[in-house]
Formats: structure tokens, sequence, C-alpha cells
């Protein structure tokens, strides 16, 4: 059994770098029940959120403590954009754009920057 895990676990990761996963548990991840995965372009949907709108109009220096809680509020936001398109794609994964190889995806990127308030 434990040979089948770690087989599996190589398996998966010949088709997604871990380290480029932004939504989604690889764990969960099947390619054999062709589970859908998703490709986003994170900086195209971070430059639209009203946080880093505001960083950018007022010229925020990195680490000052307006900074941080806008950043803060901008990935709380990111992320609730991507729960919100994953369950609505019916997607397993979504992973930063170069993080899957020889596996189909879907973009999500405009779905994301759509969902933007």
């Amino acid at each position: 059994m434990k040979n089948l895990i770690l087989a599996t676990i190589l398996l998966i990761s010949t088709h997604i770098n871990p380290s480029m996963i932004r939504h989604g548990q690889l764990s969960e991840f099947n390619p054999d029940n062709n589970d859908k995965v998703g490709i986003v372009e994170s900086t195209k949907v971070y430059e639209k959120l009203p946080s880093v709108k505001i960083i950018r109009k007022d010229k925020l220096e990195q680490g000052t403590a307006r900074y941080n809680k806008l950043m803060q509020i901008a990935t709380n936001n990111y992320k609730k954009i991507l729960k919100a398109v994953a369950r609505d794609k019916n997607l397993v994964l979504i992973v930063e754009n170069g993080g899957v190889r020889d596996y189909p995806t879907i973009s999500v990127t405009k779905d994301c920057i759509l969902r933007i308030q």
C-alpha cells in the first residue's frame, strides 16, 4: 500500500508543480478521474484588486503597516475569488500558469478578474 501511495504521488508530481498550486490540495487530484485543473495568472488578478490599486496609487512602501494591511485584504479577496471560481467550474486545483505539464487545463484568469468587486 505504501508503495502504491508513493507511486501515485510521483505520477501526480510529474504533472503539477506543488509549489505553484494556488487553490486545492494535490492529494485530492486524481488524473485517472479526469479531474479538472484551472490555470491562473495571479499577477493579472492582483493588479485588478481594489486594495492593490490603492497601494499603487498611493505609492505605499512594502513593509509599512498600511501596505501590509492592504496586501492582507488583497490576499484574502484573491483566495475567496479562487475558491468561488473553482466551485463554479468544478475544478479540483487552480495552479499558477506554467505549473502544469502534460495535462489539460482551463484558463481561469479572466473568470477571476470578472469576480472582483
